[in-house]
């Protein structure tokens, strides 16, 4: 009886230490859902251990392919590893029927409004952690690395740099693409990728085409630099580095090309795509490297932009509040409180600007407080 006693204690203890593991991991990774113009959206949020919130970390997006999701790109890039050691927040983001929308019209790709979805996903984060306005990050395989081009364009507001997997652009997109500023940009190909040919086709622009654009953008030398890594992993593969020098601003252009891969994520664990996965380059670590030498400037226009304007647009607002404010109020905290009283969202700001889906609040009058700062009033129609 007595030993059935400490047996029942030592059961009980053990069952007390599952649950606290269990109940840590959940809380570092978060299958979550948000409501995004009336879609529901999900995503994986990750916040390694040593996380306080004490200081500034830096927000890497990681975007999956085309058929594939969020949950499979968590598990072959093992990103997870890398924040874990490296103290940084990761998001996994869920493109609609395992889609994004990279302006290319073929069939199968999705028109939802990828662009705006992550930027609040952006937003939402740096709302409720503490995000470093200036090393906010995104990177995609296949799709996702066409996704990423796309925000390279669209979102420099809220990126400091961009890195793409087997990913280039649809001719669409890159017309439409007009920087408006230096951006460093990470491209990693296999010469065999026979999903997403390096020499373009199938609606896509060439890889040579992809970084003769932001060479260009850049202001770096046309001639790159070209660096031949040792084959250690003796697979068939090897790896070429191609660095354009001198570019703008402090920023890179650099293109890895893995000769013999094929449409893979580099050191991947698993099945990643078609083809020959190399083992010379493991792309999760190149890609959390090249982010680190890179921040978002306080301004993001090569010009001066003049005076920094603090502005709620549009007013009355609909569905989507967007506040611009300068960007020296980074990380300042705000809440926004309805006439009543009530307070409806609270957090810190992001940099330049902040957008906030409201579509379900009352209509009425709302005011944003943000602290040491003036109060703005605006309406909800």
């Amino acid at each position: 009886m007595h030993a059935m006693k400490h047996l029942n204690s030592f059961t009980f203890l053990l069952f007390c230490i599952v649950f606290l593991l269990s109940s840590h991991l959940l809380l570092s990774q978060e299958t979550r859902t948000i409501n995004y113009q009336g879609i529901e959206r999900t995503f994986i949020h990750f916040t390694p251990d040593q996380y306080t919130g004490e200081e500034p970390r830096p927000l890497v997006l990681v975007l999956h392919g085309f058929t594939q999701n969020a949950n499979a790109i968590m598990n072959y890039s093992a990103f997870n590893a890398i924040a874990e050691e490296e103290n940084f927040v990761l998001l996994y983001p869920n493109g609609l029927d395992n889609a994004w929308n990279t302006n290319a019209g073929f069939p199968g790709g999705s028109t939802a409004d990828d662009v705006g979805f992550l930027s609040q996903l952006i937003d939402l984060i740096s709302s409720e952690q503490n995000i470093d306005g200036r090393r906010v990050y995104a990177c995609g395989f296949s799709a996702g690395g066409f996704m990423s081009y796309v925000l390279a364009c669209q979102l420099q507001d809220q990126l400091a740099a961009i890195a793409s997997v087997a990913g280039t652009y649809s001719r669409p997109a890159l017309d439409d693409c007009a920087p408006d500023r230096p951006f460093p940009v990470l491209h990693i190909h296999g010469t065999d990728d026979i999903i997403v040919p390096p020499a373009g086709g199938f609606g896509t622009v060439s890889v040579n085409e992809t970084l003769e654009f932001w060479v260009e953008q850049n202001g770096c030398e046309s001639q790159a630099q070209l660096t031949e890594w040792p084959d250690e992993a003796n697979d068939g593969t090897r790896i070429e580095q191609y660095d354009f020098l001198g570019c703008l601003a402090g920023t890179e252009t650099q293109f890895l090309r893995v000769v013999g891969g094929g449409h893979t994520w580099p050191d991947a664990e698993g099945q990643s795509g078609l083809g020959t996965t190399t083992r010379n380059l493991n792309a999760s670590e190149e890609i959390w490297e090249f982010f680190s030498r890179h921040e978002a400037p306080t301004s993001t226009s090569i010009s001066d932009p003049g005076p920094q304007m603090t502005r709620v647009f549009p007013n009355p607002v609909g569905s989507q509040l967007q506040l611009e404010v300068p960007g020296d109020w980074t990380h300042l905290p705000y809440q926004i409180i309805r006439l009543d009283g009530r307070q409806m969202h609270s957090g810190r700001l992001p940099r330049s600007l902040l957008k906030l889906a409201v579509t379900e609040w009352l209509p009425g009058s709302y005011f944003i407080k943000i602290d040491g700062q003036k109060t703005l009033h605006w309406i909800k129609k």
